[in-house]
């Protein structure tokens, strides 16, 4: 990854809290470093898409504090110290889509 490349500026924008830095390190041992730099480089620059499997929940719950329902259908949450958003949503019924994505947007984390 080049230094400065969209991806690293991208990368950067979660360093910026503690928590959110701790999700995006967390991820990249689950799924490979090329996993986070691959949604960065297809993303909208709004939002990461991310693979949501039980992994992923559970470092979820690890990094921001939340606990999801086993049932889950839907979950939009936000890391309680920089205030990123980040969207769960379950396939419809019948159905294996499922989307997870992170907000991108830089925040500055309250003291």
């Amino acid at each position: 990854m080049a230094e400065g490349s969209e991806v690293q500026q991208t990368l950067e924008n979660f360093y910026a809290c503690d928590r959110c830095s701790f999700f995006i390190a967390g991820y990249r041992v689950l799924h490979g470093l090329e996993s986070v730099d691959r949604a960065a480089e297809e993303s909208d620059g709004s939002w990461l898409v991310l693979t949501w499997d039980r992994p992923t929940w559970l470092l979820l719950e690890k990094s921001y504090g939340n606990q999801l329902d086993v049932e889950l259908f839907y979950f939009d949450g936000q890391c309680p110290r920089c205030q990123r958003r980040f969207v769960y949503e379950g396939g419809a019924e019948g159905s294996v889509a499922e989307t997870f994505r992170i907000e991108i947007k830089t925040r500055v984390p309250v003291d």
